[in-house]
């Protein structure tokens, strides 16, 4: 959650308050706006590596850390673009 705060992803803080500080409607609506791709995976059954791959240049994957060894980890997909791509998907039958 460090790494989401860190990049501007989810929303912390209070007027006034030092540290970090996610209230309940910052957490819905990043669950909203995001679904983590290795949540995805898990309901689809394949790895999320090659979720990713599959999905590669029709969604971005935001919010992932990079790993030294080259492998992101915590990756997200916004909602709105796994509509985006269900609708495209539907129109070309």
């Amino acid at each position: 959650m460090g790494h989401l705060l860190f990049i501007d992803i989810l929303y912390a803080g209070l007027p006034g308050q030092q540290g970090r500080v996610v209230l309940p409607q910052h957490l819905l609506e990043f669950g909203q706006t995001y679904i983590p791709l290795a949540s995805l995976a898990k309901t689809m059954n394949p790895k999320a590596s090659a979720l990713a791959r599959n999905m590669q240049g029709e969604v971005e994957l935001v919010g992932a850390l990079s790993l030294p060894n080259g492998l992101r980890r915590g990756g997200l997909i916004r909602v709105a673009d796994l509509g985006r791509m269900a609708v495209a998907q539907a129109a070309k039958g």
